[in-house]
């Protein structure tokens, strides 16, 4: 019985110090990726970050291995989780209109969330490694990718026409330059500005009748 008590004990030990060890990470990764979109990847140093985290530089090389890694960490679980996010609304049961308005309320929460990491990403790149790059230019192929076999089921279906690689940038553009301009103080929520966007490039600025006018996702 003692030695029981004793395991859960180790146990519960062990998950605090992975806890610990896995809010650390989150901290540092977020606050690195501030100090790289207002200053520059190159422009912030190691000693600074250890200054701006609280974290010694060893501890802080425990957690991020080099500059260039946290980098990447920054750009591939940003894009990754916008890719996992992006495949599970594509595999609904939705219309094609209804998983693209997702789509598009996603994207601009990704940004109104984590506008910094994803500046970095878009801006910053160059400085990974060919392999680590190649890599976050892979999922950001792939979030491409779900948004255009969307828009052909759409397409298939008869809902929406068949659009060009250059519509589908122009498309995308909408939603992707967000992280430019947007207020998170200002009147609009993050989904209220996807629905504009949306309504948008569905509808055009050519005025309709009332009872043509598309409904979207509630």
């Amino acid at each position: 019985m003692t030695k029981a008590i004793s395991d859960v004990a180790d146990y519960d030990a062990a998950d605090v110090t992975l806890a610990t060890g896995a809010a650390t990470r989150e901290r540092i990764l977020a606050i690195a990726a501030d100090a790289f979109a207002s200053k520059g990847y190159h422009a912030t140093g190691i000693a600074e970050l250890s200054e701006k985290t609280g974290v010694g530089r060893g501890s802080l090389y425990h957690h991020i291995r080099s500059k260039e890694n946290l980098l990447y960490e920054i750009s591939v679980s940003l894009v990754g989780d916008m890719v996992d996010t992006a495949a599970a609304i594509a595999a609904s049961p939705l219309s094609a209109e209804q998983r693209l308005r997702l789509l598009a309320r996603e994207q601009v929460r990704s940004v109104s969330e984590h506008r910094a990491g994803l500046t970095v990403s878009l801006h910053e790149a160059r400085a990974l490694t060919p392999e680590h790059r190649q890599k976050v230019i892979g999922l950001r192929r792939r979030y491409i990718q779900i948004w255009s076999d969307v828009m052909a089921e759409g397409a298939a279906e008869g809902s929406l026409r068949p659009v060009s690689p250059l519509i589908l940038r122009g498309f995308l553009g909408l939603f992707n330059s967000t992280y430019l301009w947007l207020d998170l103080q200002g009147p609009l929520t993050s989904e209220q500005i996807a629905d504009e966007f949306l309504d948008l490039a569905f509808e055009g600025i050519i005025k309709r009748p009332p009872e043509l006018e598309r409904t979207g996702v509630a």
